[in-house]
């Protein structure tokens, strides 16, 4: 199976981000007070926000060369992810936790759990291998 040409520049990013959150949680939870660690932090911010515009742009244009009909599957699928997701976790919460229901984090969690498992293939793999 071949990768898509852009596969590994995706992983260093990746692997890049799991670093700096590492060593970012490190900094915060011992307190450290240097400029370095202060520049770091600020850095990894950057980094986060870049993050968080460039994934969504690289899969939208990468949805842009497949199939409508492909793509109109994975909408419906990350639209019956949304669906189920927030209602079983509203359930889970009404159930056991009825005085702190947070429709924010409910929301929040269904919208990445299931934009990650319906657009995931769009990211990594080229059009002939999905």
């Amino acid at each position: 199976m071949k990768k898509h040409r852009s596969v590994p520049y995706t992983e260093i990013l990746y692997v890049t981000y799991i670093l700096a959150t590492i060593v970012s949680i490190y900094i915060s939870y011992n307190d450290f007070d240097s400029t370095r660690a202060f520049n770091f932090v600020l850095g990894y911010l950057f980094f986060t926000f870049f993050m968080l515009i460039f994934f969504p742009v690289k899969m939208v244009m990468s949805m842009v060369k497949f199939d409508r009909k492909e793509v109109r599957k994975s909408i419906v699928k990350f639209l019956t992810y949304f669906i189920l997701i927030s209602v079983s976790i509203y359930t889970f919460n009404f159930i056991f936790r009825p005085d702190s229901i947070d429709i924010v984090r409910i929301i929040s969690v269904s919208l990445g759990c299931s934009f990650g498992s319906s657009f995931f293939n769009y990211i990594y793999l080229s059009r002939k291998n999905r």
